[in-house]
């Protein structure tokens, strides 16, 4: 959900979306700024070489979980 219009008031709205973005890292996969269970579809978007298949992505997402797991981005 989104705020009613915000008002700026310097360091203090600054450091009110700070504290946001950091608790955002802290959620699990798929909420908050956390991606890390899109990563493999990402990158298949952006850059998939000729011939890849969608087992290809699985394969590939299953590799990245393994490595860096579904937590935070820490």
């Amino acid at each position: 959900a989104v705020a009613a219009p915000m008002t700026w008031v310097p360091f203090v709205t600054w450091l009110q979306n700070t504290v946001d973005l950091i608790q955002g890292f802290s959620a699990p996969a798929g909420f908050g700024h956390n991606y890390n269970d899109a990563w493999a579809q990402a990158l298949v978007a952006a850059a998939a070489p000729r011939g890849w298949t969608s087992s290809d992505t699985t394969r590939l997402a299953t590799a990245m979980v393994e490595l860096h797991g579904l937590g935070g981005n820490t």
